[in-house]
């Protein structure tokens, strides 16, 4: 089967187009023909081996997973699971395992794997990593019905996702996101869309902060916070601040103020995702779609960091 493969560390011209073994499809699995996957930031990150101590998961002197991509969007080629059936379309992702930059890829049935609603495009449905962190981070900070959120980068694959899931559960939501985000921003559902430029104006009290991008100082949203208010990030932050204040507030006795919320229960994302899908409640926001033999494009671009929502890998049938 062809396959983008990394065999080292290293920028978008590492990566190359070849041929991997078809994968063996055992009890409880599915072997799923890839229709369109998505390159993200954990992607690029992963390509380069950054942070470096993330290489005790991804391997010390080269990628234990040389097949990159999580999110994976496609039809049930084999089932070896009474949950599915060959022919089904099914998304999800494989975290931990990668491989959605290729033409099959196996996972385990009852994994992280949902049918995609009707009138769903394959690439409108590689969105499980961006609703999974922002999940995660919703769940860490309690947000429920009432709750005052402020999402910063909501144009992004995660913030656009937790502008979506934080209204699902009944939340308020101000978007802080690029000028040309702001109409997408209030599209998704947000209460609120502001350019980020202009935060420090804002007189609103939040009861949480979500950071979608990893680039918000929290001197900047200190005193937007209540007494009990919470500021999560999805990334170490400009020069490492969130570990740094994380553990500086739980010695202050104030566990929780400043959270790195690592992603969780990533079993029941698609499943939740697909029911919001089915309801009109949940859509993917796609910046650029890519075909297969582009792909160093595609990681090249997701790598600027200026993306808005989602980069779709297209992967032939």
């Amino acid at each position: 089967m062809k396959a983008v493969i990394n065999d080292r560390y290293g920028g978008p011209d590492v990566l190359t187009l070849g041929e991997r073994p078809m994968p063996d499809c055992g009890a409880g699995e599915l072997l799923i023909r890839i229709a369109a996957s998505s390159v993200s930031r954990t992607d690029v990150a992963t390509l380069a081996g950054k942070p470096k101590a993330a290489r005790v998961v991804t391997g010390l002197f080269g990628p234990k997973s040389t097949v990159l991509g999580l999110d994976f969007a496609g039809v049930v080629e084999e089932s070896r699971s009474e949950r599915f059936a060959p022919g089904d379309r099914v998304f999800g992702m494989s975290p931990g395992q990668y491989g959605a930059h290729a033409e099959y890829l196996v996972v385990a049935a009852d994994g992280p794997v949902a049918t995609i609603p009707d009138g769903i495009g394959f690439d409108q449905s590689v969105l499980c990593e961006g609703g999974w962190y922002a999940h995660s981070v919703l769940e860490a900070l309690g947000v429920g019905e009432g709750f005052r959120l402020l999402v910063f980068g909501g144009g992004g694959a995660v913030g656009s996702a937790a502008i979506q899931i934080a209204k699902a559960r009944g939340a308020r939501v101000v978007a802080a996101v690029e000028p040309h985000q702001i109409d997408l921003a209030s599209g998704l559902g947000a209460d609120l869309a502001i350019d980020s430029r202009t935060l420090d104006e804002l007189p609103e009290e939040f009861d949480g902060v979500l950071d979608a991008i990893g680039k918000l100082r929290f001197r900047r949203v200190r005193a937007k916070l209540t007494y009990t208010g919470r500021f999560a990030s999805t990334d170490f932050g400009p020069g490492g601040e969130v570990l740094r204040l994380a553990l500086f507030y739980t010695l202050a006795g104030r566990r929780g103020r400043v959270m790195l919320p690592m992603p969780r229960d990533a079993d029941a994302i698609p499943s939740m995702l697909s029911e919001l899908m089915a309801e009109g409640r949940y859509r993917a926001v796609i910046d650029r779609s890519y075909p297969m033999d582009r792909v160093r494009e595609a990681y090249e671009y997701a790598a600027t960091g200026t993306k808005t929502g989602i980069v779709v890998l297209d992967i032939p049938g």
